[in-house]
């Protein structure tokens, strides 16, 4: 980008820019970010498609390539070096109590527990004395793995960039519904299994009937936990860590599938609450201000 195209802007601060490429880009970053992360996280998970190869390695290659690398760079192309320095700094917000540390690693593991009961009796939590050690022994070391080779990229693309965009134009439950339609279909790959087959395709694609709905509360949950902590990606990233670990904890005490039917079942409600408690706006608050919010999603 030349330095008289950083310098173009029209009376509302908006930057205006020409013809070509970047041009296409300034005008729709939203767009063009999904573009980008489709093509490079589906390419990146093909080896685990098609070859068996393991899958953190290529999720993290993914995260980093697809989801983050193209934030920054279409971030870089529409806002310059200010916009990459805001970014980076809501990706690195820590200094937010230690009750949100503690909410976003635990919320959503304790919910499943606590709802167990419902399903197995007192019977579910009688193992809890003797697998308490295991918060720290497993859920702990996994959920930091995940958060520092995935989830941390991961949510600098869907919270730090694509949610903070469109909820400026949108509101944030909105965005958090558009979000979550992305979200879900960019894990499209995920879902399916080898040999690939017209047959196979059809029976695990079925499986969005019920992640859909998930991705919608998933994303309204994470984006509350964002907002209230004034826009901190590493929030964002440790609730969703804690979700995809929370087997760890669950599963010693709730056993087969039903454990990850009460992690759904914990964020939906998590998240109806976050919905009540902000009166819908998902603690949202234009006024908290940054760069992105004067650029057009």
């Amino acid at each position: 980008m030349t330095g008289d195209m950083a310098s173009q802007r029209d009376l509302s601060g908006r930057r205006r820019f020409g013809s070509g490429a970047v041009s296409f880009v300034g005008r729709h970053p939203v767009g063009s970010y999904l573009v980008l992360a489709f093509v490079i996280f589906w390419a990146s998970w093909m080896p685990v498609l098609f070859f068996g190869a393991p899958p953190r390695p290529f999720s993290a290659t993914g995260a980093i390539l697809g989801l983050a690398l193209p934030a920054v760079l279409v971030t870089a192309a529409t806002d310059g070096r200010a916009g990459v320095r805001d970014l980076l700094h809501r990706v690195l917000r820590w200094r937010v109590g230690i009750g949100w540390y503690l909410l976003a690693m635990l919320a959503v593991p304790v919910g499943a527990l606590l709802l167990a009961p419902l399903f197995l009796g007192s019977a579910a939590l009688e193992g809890l004395p003797q697998n308490w050690p295991l918060l720290f022994t497993e859920f702990v070391p996994q959920l930091l793995l995940a958060l520092v080779t995935v989830q941390v990229f991961e949510e600098l693309g869907w919270a730090g960039f694509v949610q903070h965009r469109l909820q400026t134009r949108h509101g944030a439950l909105k965005a958090s519904l558009l979000v979550a339609l992305a979200f879900a279909g960019l894990h499209l790959p995920t879902y399916l299994s080898a040999p690939i087959s017209g047959e196979s395709v059809i029976r695990d694609l079925s499986v969005m009937v019920i992640v859909i709905p998930f991705a919608i509360f998933f994303r309204i949950l994470i984006t509350f936990a964002y907002n209230r902590t004034r826009f901190s990606v590493l929030i964002a990233a440790i609730s969703h860590a804690s979700f995809n670990e929370a087997s760890e904890i669950i599963s010693p005490n709730v056993p087969g599938p039903l454990g990850q039917v009460l992690a759904f079942a914990s964020v939906g409600l998590l998240a109806l609450l976050a919905v009540v408690i902000s009166k819908g706006t998902l603690a949202y608050n234009r006024d908290q201000g940054s760069v992105a919010h004067q650029v057009s999603a």
